[in-house]
């Protein structure tokens, strides 16, 4: 059993041969670079391949306000876990939307994870009712390198090809963009180069706007959750006008996976080395598509409502 220590900081590792009485096995607790004090909540330990992966929740401290998901990439020998000499903390997700993700067992070999849709900087007042927006969508974690180190990847399951229907085919975004055919949820897969820098709107026919920008030198992408996106006014804390992540891919173009729901924009690299959450609150979905700067290529395809 993994245990959080909350305020204090760490993990502390339990062993037990009947659930009812346990000893106390290992305690895991690394400095985190800027982040002095944190709450550490939802720890879950997970083996991908030969390494193993401490995924942490925190709270306040995360990306960039209130809750974020950190990890931890070392090896487990049953009672300690020891992590590689990293600059940590190191995120699962750069948007302000990804909380408390726990995987599942009896996934075989993979590794899948849900979590909580919403931040506890603003939780109890986002406009909606009767729920409390959702869950994310199933993601499947894996290690790859990059830059010499192991990075935690993240993409959709590939069962979401079950609610989805066919994509459009692959055609350039024209200088006055495009608007789609969306009730619902839907995906969008942009082919962005990365000769030059690119800014990418979604919208609606009230200018409601989710804007982020690609740095094609620096290779981020930066996100902007303003008052421009739709509702933002409940709480002081929503409009964040600047998230910044690295895309940490190579090549001379990125491909994104931008799932876009009535109240939800998750956003992946093809390959899983970024992903970023955010909700939203637009007056309707975004169902418009514009691209400045580099060329963009687009496919779309609806994805069905699993609302029953």
């Amino acid at each position: 059993m993994a245990l959080a220590k909350g305020w204090k900081m760490g993990i502390e590792f339990y062993g037990s041969t009947d659930l009812k009485s346990w000893q106390h096995l290992s305690t895991f607790h690394v400095p985190l670079f800027g982040r002095p004090s944190l709450q550490w909540e939802c720890p879950d330990l997970i083996q991908i391949g030969n390494d193993w992966v401490l995924l942490v929740s925190v709270n306040p401290g995360g990306p960039f306000i209130g809750s974020g998901m950190m990890y931890f990439v070392g090896q487990f020998d049953g009672t300690t876990f020891t992590a590689e000499d990293r600059q940590y903390p190191l995120w699962l997700d750069y948007g302000m939307d990804n909380y408390a993700g726990v995987t599942w067992s009896g996934t075989g070999s993979r590794r899948i994870m849900i979590g909580w849709m919403n931040n506890w900087s603003y939780c109890g007042d986002v406009p909606c009712s009767p729920w409390r927006s959702a869950f994310t969508l199933p993601r499947e974690l894996g290690l790859t390198e990059y830059n010499g180190q192991k990075l935690l990847t993240s993409t959709v399951v590939k069962e979401v090809d079950k609610i989805a229907a066919q994509w459009s085919e692959r055609h350039s975004v024209s200088p006055s963009g495009e608007s789609f055919a969306a009730n619902d949820a839907y995906q969008l897969r942009l082919v962005i180069g990365l000769d030059k820098n690119t800014t990418v709107t979604l919208s609606n026919s009230k200018d409601e706007k989710f804007v982020f920008d690609i740095n094609a030198a620096a290779r981020t992408l930066t996100a902007h959750r303003t008052s421009a996106s739709g509702r933002t006014n409940f709480n002081g804390s929503f409009s964040i006008p600047s998230m910044q992540a690295p895309l940490s891919v190579d090549g001379s173009q990125v491909t994104l996976d931008v799932f876009v729901d009535q109240s939800s924009v998750e956003l992946f690299t093809k390959e899983g080395t970024l992903s970023m959450t955010n909700l939203v609150f637009p007056s309707s979905l975004y169902n418009q598509l514009s691209v400045s700067g580099a060329d963009c290529e687009v496919q779309f395809r609806p994805l069905n409502s699993i609302w029953k």
